[in-house]
């Protein structure tokens, strides 16, 4: 017997990708006296809410509910969770599109271990600006891709937690889905006490360690695949950037350990190294970051030999210029297997630029959390 299922949307101003995500949630393959779709809106100031309203005159089993000058994207599917009545709820978004298997997919792991607290399947890219170039870049890197993100080997139980360090507290050794495209059984909820969280983003990564620590895992369903419109401005994109960094900061603040974290990304392996502080804290060391130090000092070397004449100086902006070519580089080189390679520095350009907002996110997470907070390169 099929499960009464609850699928959540929160969105806001979404008026560019909502009816295509309509589209597909309407092409779902589940019966629809079994379900019931709850769009959260948090606020729109575009046309999102009377599309919205168009599909609840159509059809019964979907719902309106809105939330006005809602905080965050959790705060709005926590409103929605509050009248939802499934045994298991569906978490997407109002820019994604959901195959038709997509429910069944989700679903099926849970008939196989009753400890199996959320499912989370695999996040493609949909083309909807055949121009955007940041949209382009999102589908060559497979941003979102779980896949990608935890080097997964196939279906299966995810890692389980274990240090809860600051580098696994913040998400990036944590298991976790994005809220774009994972289910959790009510069971599993309502033992974690789960609710989202109000700060603008890491609510899905703080969602999962709450299942986890009721004593559930996650398990990944690759085949449980929706597929995902992503920013198309600059501004939007490295906005999203931002929020993340910023996230990971309040992360670290609520689940890690009071460890200190120094971690070598530019050395094979990464190594870790934990310092005796007693206080929590983590900075990454990548390309990313080696590069910017290399030019700042190759830039303050040449300065400063030609004021003060110094050989030595000089000798020590040779080196930074070095180094500067060398981290360049191995940062950039990826961005040259993309396509079309006449866009090689378009590519590079969104590469760094992201990279730095998501830095500047994470110190911006720092002044507020009063954790020092360097997120990693790519």
């Amino acid at each position: 017997m099929q499960p009464f299922v609850s699928i959540i949307v929160p969105v806001r101003n979404a008026e560019r990708t909502l009816e295509e995500t309509f589209n597909y949630l309407l092409k779902l393959d589940y019966p629809q006296d079994k379900l019931e779709i709850i769009v959260a809106d948090g606020g729109s100031h575009d046309k999102t809410v009377s599309i919205i309203e168009k599909w609840v005159k159509k059809h019964a089993f979907i719902t309106l509910v809105v939330v006005p000058n809602s905080p965050s994207p959790g705060h709005a599917r926590n409103k929605a969770m509050d009248i939802a009545k499934g045994e298991y709820f569906l978490f997407t978004d109002g820019d994604c599109a959901p195959q038709a298997d997509w429910i069944a997919q989700l679903l099926a792991p849970f008939a196989k271990d009753p400890q199996i607290g959320g499912v989370g399947g695999e996040v493609h890219t949909l083309r909807v600006a055949p121009d955007s170039d940041i949209e382009s870049y999102c589908e060559q890197i497979g941003f979102l891709a779980v896949k990608s993100r935890f080097n997964v080997k196939g279906e299966g139980y995810m890692p389980r937690l274990t240090d809860m360090s600051p580098s696994q507290s913040s998400g990036h050794r944590a298991p976790f889905f994005a809220t774009a495209n994972v289910a959790y059984s009510k069971k599993a909820i309502d033992a974690a006490g789960g609710y989202f969280w109000d700060h603008p983003t890491g609510e899905d990564i703080d969602f999962s360690i709450q299942i986890q620590k009721a004593g559930y895992t996650l398990y990944y369903a690759p085949n449980a695949i929706i597929q995902h419109m992503h920013r198309i401005t600059m501004e939007s994109f490295t906005a999203q950037w931002h929020g993340y960094g910023e996230g990971h900061a309040f992360l670290v603040d609520k689940h890690a350990t009071n460890v200190f974290e120094l971690v070598f990304q530019f050395i094979p392996g990464n190594p870790r190294i934990k310092l005796p502080f007693g206080i929590k804290g983590l900075v990454y060391f990548g390309n990313f970051h080696m590069l910017v130090l290399s030019f700042i000092v190759m830039l303050l070397a040449f300065l400063a030999g030609l004021i003060l004449g110094s050989a030595g100086l000089a000798t020590t902006g040779l080196v930074a210029a070095f180094l500067t070519l060398f981290f360049g580089f191995r940062y950039f080189k990826g961005c040259w297997n993309m396509a079309p390679r006449s866009k090689f520095f378009k590519w590079a350009y969104i590469r760094f630029i992201t990279n730095y907002w998501f830095l500047k996110g994470g110190l911006d997470g720092t002044k507020r959390t009063g954790i020092l907070y360097v997120e990693p390169s790519w």
